[in-house]
């Protein structure tokens, strides 16, 4: 099926705002003459209004009033492309004569996403997506569509799988292996090392680090930012309190962003990769997350695009003020990452002067 989402990112700038543009006004006209639930979208990449809108089969009349039709619609967006409704919004007025100010929508939008991130936590609860599993000492999860004998050998004893692969990481707070499954399957297995019985005691009163990225790879992918699959997830406990927790995901190959940027036999690809990793930046500020360390090892170019590890630092906030000291750090850490690489420097510098235009605007 074909989204909004999935139209705008394969498109260049000058692009998302025509398409971004045609959308609005579509949207805007099919609410307010029929309100409906749901819609479909046809794309005519060769006509300069190249979206169309129409209803969905069977769609039922929404309850909703217009103006929480349109939020809704709007807050489905991926947040890296709010950035450019300032640039659209003439095009919603066409169809409304109500002349809703921007900066109400944008908050509006804002309340449904942080009231839709809510439903992430259903993660830790069996249901169609996850199996979970617990005692007095241990808790575990499983993607169903991971389930398997192989997966479940690792978890009872996840510490042999570690030695038994390729030692990637190992220091006083993670041990990182890179593990092959089902002889063919790669996949990443993290421990998070226990740190004393007072650090124990700590992590049992807030949620693991495992349960931190587990959260925040699923809370990524709502944003629209690819992240590595989980597929595992084990917290072992002695006297109540976590001893150490375990994470296993899928492994992506590819090559740090840094090192990307040092080989010039990407070169011509280079701008492409800069607007990808602009959308990532421009994606947190929107829904006020922050990742918590944008070095450049935890940027991974894949064939697939850019994708984001590392994620136990990952925090939602819900103070602005709180937010923008956070975000603030990682943006320089980000800029930290080209110091001593000029090349890479000159082609981020717009892409960080522009973030922290847009996280002082708060």
């Amino acid at each position: 099926m074909i989204t909004i989402n999935g139209i705008l990112c394969r498109q260049s700038e000058k692009k998302r705002i025509n398409s971004l543009s045609a959308y609005l006004k579509e949207v805007a006209f099919i609410h307010q003459s029929q309100q409906l639930a749901s819609i479909n979208i046809k794309y005519n990449p060769d006509q300069e209004n190249n979206i169309t809108v129409y209803p969905a089969i069977g769609t039922p009349v929404c309850s909703e009033d217009y103006s929480a039709n349109m939020v809704d619609c709007l807050s489905r967006l991926y947040p890296r492309y709010d950035r450019y409704l300032p640039l659209t919004w003439h095009h919603y007025h066409i169809n409304n004569h109500r002349q809703q100010s921007l900066k109400v929508v944008e908050k509006a939008i804002y309340q449904k996403r942080k009231y839709r991130e809510k439903s992430i936590d259903a993660c830790f609860k069996s249901n169609d997506s996850f199996s979970v599993e617990k005692s007095k000492r241990h808790f575990q999860i499983i993607r169903k569509k991971d389930d398997s004998s192989d997966l479940r050998i690792i978890l009872s004893d996840p510490d042999q799988a570690i030695a038994a692969g390729e030692l990637i990481k190992d220091c006083t707070a993670t041990t990182v292996s890179l593990f092959t499954l089902n002889k063919t399957h790669k996949v990443i297995i993290k421990r998070y090392n226990s740190k004393g019985a007072l650090y124990s005691l700590i992590r049992n009163l807030i949620p693991s680090r495992a349960r931190v990225c587990w959260r925040g790879s699923i809370l990524l992918q709502h944003m629209g930012i690819k992240t590595p699959e989980n597929l595992a997830l084990l917290e072992i406990k002695k006297y109540r309190c976590i001893k150490k927790s375990y994470l296993i995901t899928e492994h992506i190959p590819g090559q740090c962003l840094s090192t990307y940027f040092l080989d010039h036999e990407h070169k011509e690809k280079w701008p492409f990769i800069n607007q990808q990793i602009e959308d990532i930046l421009f994606s947190f500020p929107s829904v006020n997350v922050a990742h918590g360390d944008f070095k450049s090892t935890n940027f991974i170019i894949s064939e697939s695009g850019p994708v984001i590890i590392d994620l136990d630092s990952v925090k939602s906030f819900f103070l602005r003020s709180t937010f923008k000291n956070s975000y603030g750090k990682d943006i320089d850490r980000f800029e930290q990452n080209w110091v001593d690489t000029p090349l890479a420097k000159q082609i981020f510098q717009a892409t960080i002067r522009n973030i922290r235009n847009k996280i002082n605007s708060y």
